[in-house]
C-alpha cells in the first residue's frame, strides 16, 4: 500500500509544481502586456511626424498605372481566347447546325 500512497503524492507534487510554472508564466505575459501598453514620456520622433506627399488626386495615380499597363498589353498583344469545342462549357459561340433532312 505504501507505494500507491507514494505515487499518489508524486502525483500531486507533479501537479503543484505544473500550477506554479502555468501561474509564473500567466504572470509574466500579463505584466508584459502591461508595459507594452504603457504611455512613453518621450518626444514624439521625427518620423511619427511626416505625411505623406500631396499628391495631384486620383486621376495622376490612374495615369500612372494606365501607362505601364498600356505598354505591358501591347508587348503581350491579345490574349488567347476560347477554343471552339462544342463540349468546351465556356465557349459560348453557337454550335454548326446539321443539314436536317428533308421530309418526304
Amino acid at each position: 500500500m505504501p507505494s500507491s500512497q507514494n505515487s499518489r503524492e508524486k502525483q500531486d507534487d507533479d501537479f503543484t509544481a505544473r500550477a506554479a510554472v502555468y501561474g509564473v508564466g500567466a504572470a509574466l505575459l500579463v505584466a508584459y502586456f502591461a508595459a507594452a501598453n504603457m504611455p512613453t514620456q518621450e518626444a514624439p520622433s521625427r518620423e511619427r511626424g511626416r505625411t505623406p506627399a500631396a499628391t495631384a488626386g486620383s486621376e495622376s495615380l490612374a495615369v500612372e498605372v494606365r501607362v505601364p499597363g498600356r505598354a505591358a498589353a501591347r508587348a503581350h498583344g491579345p490574349g488567347a481566347g476560347p477554343r471552339p469545342n462544342p463540349r468546351n462549357p465556356f465557349s459560348f459561340v453557337s454550335a454548326a447546325r446539321r443539314a436536317s433532312r428533308a421530309e418526304p
